[in-house]
């Protein structure tokens, strides 16, 4: 039967205060496991495994449609999985009071347009200032302004398709009173790809470049979605403190947009770029670690000198009882059981593996 580590290293540490029993040269040495960074099995023989993000399937081009102006729906044709053509027509508001707007701008332009042209007659004549004439002119410019104000006003009460598309949301329904601005429905490019939308901690994308594998598991199915970093983000998310980072999927062109799942990226051997000797992400078990604040941490190392060393590290995730972390170089032995004993400088004795 294994003996616990904690009452292993409890009988040491009272054996240590006999005289009668303790070991010459053995007293200040402090048994401990270990285990070795970058090595691709823990002790206990699982495999170490990247962490996963939550991913959400969708087109790589998506739009959010609504009207510029508001007013009373009395159209709309859209309904959830319906696909048109670019220009088709999805919508429409109550139009009179455009209408009767763009009426009024049109007549205004009329009226001054007749009085420039009577004005220009008169400056001949000597009747009139060119000053004054020039105002008249100036009036005139500024109406036909309203003019086309109003006629883009009038065409804005009528929602047109961006380009051939599937509706996937709708947000109103006919007889609703929108705002501008307000979203009507969300639609997307059928031409453009699905993609995998992942959210990764901003700690993780120096890890990360274009091109790399990643894999993506969906629930329902079976077998994962292998796919590739296609974009990286470039602004960070002030809620949750992630980066969203786009996958072309090589696979999976089936999925309904909004289907959810997770991703994990593979690690160095699927390109990651850093040269040996630099510290790499390592999966190390929970056990090892003395603390954690915010992400940072600390566990112990052993010296080649037999003593413990504390080095700080930087936690990328978790999976399971196994924690990835950044700041420990490949092959040095991470303290596990009795980690918690140790103190900087211990001499410490490896117990056989």
């Amino acid at each position: 039967m294994r003996i616990p580590a904690a009452l292993m290293i409890a009988a040491t540490l009272l054996s240590a205060c006999s005289k009668d029993t303790a070991p010459t040269g053995k007293a200040d040495q402090l048994p401990v496991d270990v285990v070795t960074a970058g090595a691709q099995e823990m002790q206990t023989g699982a495999l170490s495994a990247s962490p996963t993000y939550p991913a959400t399937i969708a087109y790589d081009r998506e739009s959010t449609l609504s009207l510029r102006v508001g007013g009373t729906l009395t159209l709309l044709r859209a309904r959830i999985g319906d696909t048109f053509g670019k220009g088709a027509l999805l919508a429409t508001i109550d139009s009179a009071s455009y209408a009767a707007q763009a009426d009024r701008a049109a007549a205004e332009s009329s009226r001054l347009a007749r009085d420039a042209q009577r004005n220009h007659a008169l400056v001949a004549a000597g009747a009139l200032s060119p000053a004054d004439a020039q105002d008249s002119s100036s009036a005139l410019s500024e109406a036909q302004a309203g003019q086309r104000a109003a006629a883009y006003d009038l065409r804005s009460t009528r929602l047109i398709m961006p380009f051939a598309g599937v509706v996937l949301t709708k947000n109103a329904d006919v007889g609703a009173t929108v705002s501008p601005g307000q979203p009507l429905l969300t639609v997307a490019d059928l031409n453009s790809q699905k993609i995998a939308r992942v959210q990764v901690p901003q700690d993780r994308l120096g890890a990360l470049h274009r091109g790399q594998t990643a894999l993506l598991s969906i629930s329902g199915n079976d077998d994962a979605i292998t796919a590739h970093i296609q974009r990286i983000g470039a602004a960070t998310d002030p809620r949750t403190g992630t980066v969203e980072v786009d996958l072309a999927l090589d696979k999976g062109a089936h999925l309904p947009s909004g289907t959810v799942g997770s991703a994990r990226f593979a690690g160095s051997s699927a390109g990651q770029r850093h040269d040996q000797s630099s510290p790499a992400e390592q999966d190390i078990p929970a056990e090892a670690l003395v603390d954690n604040i915010n992400g940072e941490g600390h566990v112990f190392i052993v010296t080649p000198q037999q003593t413990a060393q504390r080095v700080p590290i930087r936690i990328l995730g978790f999976d399971g009882d196994y924690f990835q972390v950044l700041g420990l170089p490949p092959g040095v032995q991470v303290i596990t059981s009795g980690a918690g004993f140790v103190s900087q400088g211990q001499r410490i004795a490896v117990q056989a593996q």
